[in-house]
């Protein structure tokens, strides 16, 4: 991997640490790999298969993330 620096509004960065807070993502930067990893998806730039780096935890991670939503909701 390779770093990346980038400005950031503080409103997004508290969102962000909200995320991490509740616990559905590990670290700030795990949430932002997730959500360039998407978007590049979405917009077609990159299929599926052309993620290798990622790891079952990740995708472990996901799943986790949807049963603490269903959660919350139910609760």
């Amino acid at each position: 991997m390779k770093l990346t620096t980038f400005c950031i509004p503080e409103s997004l960065l508290e969102a962000l640490d909200g995320l991490v807070e509740r616990g559905m993502y590990p670290h700030r930067a795990e949430a932002i790999r997730v959500a360039v990893r998407d978007l590049v998806r979405e917009e077609g730039y990159l299929p599926r298969a052309k993620f290798p780096e990622e790891s079952a935890e990740s995708l472990t991670l996901a799943m986790r993330t949807d049963e603490t939503r269903e959660k919350e909701a139910s609760e």
